[in-house]
């Protein structure tokens, strides 16, 4: 697993769902989202640190979110962030949860997978699609959301896109959160 593979995807994605306030903090984006998904609204700290520059770093992490009426929460994607930083977060009582499975496939098995899977790409955001993230998601995302998105977006539907199309592991990952 390439760690800047698994840092450039998961910073697209962040790309993809913009939270509404990001602030770099020597490399980590810290993101606040409210009323979206908790998950759009976390810490990605991709870049290096000493421990000197680790704690300095979280401090500063918990202090933005602090000023924000939200907890902190950082997301651990081994290779792309500081190997220290899950076991540090451990330390000051950050709870794990939420484990992740970031997976790749071929563009051309996506496109045109085995059977008779059928894909289809919408350029807004379809009533079904809107259901299905819902669905998803737990509780109804904000529509507005997706007005941030600065690339053209593509929507697309499909069903066992996953399964059909040869999808696999690249990288577990998994969040801590503050409390």
């Amino acid at each position: 697993m390439s760690g800047e593979l698994v840092k450039s995807l998961l910073e697209r994605t962040a790309r993809a769902l913009p939270a509404w306030h990001v602030a770099d903090l020597d490399g980590w984006w810290l993101r606040h989202s409210p009323g979206c998904s908790w998950w759009v609204g976390t810490v990605l700290p991709h870049s290096a640190a000493s421990p000197e520059d680790l704690a300095k770093r979280i401090g500063g992490a918990e202090q933005f979110y602090a000023s924000r009426n939200a907890a902190a929460r950082f997301q651990i994607s081994p290779g792309a962030c500081p190997a220290e930083l899950d076991a540090v977060l451990a330390e000051r009582g950050y709870r794990r949860h939420s484990v992740i499975s970031l997976q790749v496939a071929s563009t051309a098995q996506v496109v045109a997978p085995p059977g008779s899977l059928r894909v289809r790409p919408d350029d807004q955001p379809t009533r079904p699609w809107f259901e299905s993230w819902n669905a998803v998601q737990g509780h109804v995302t904000d529509a507005r959301m997706l007005h941030r998105v600065e690339q053209p977006p593509a929507y697309a539907s499909a069903l066992r896109l996953y399964e059909r199309a040869g999808f696999r592991e690249l990288s577990p990952f998994h969040y801590r959160t503050a409390g």
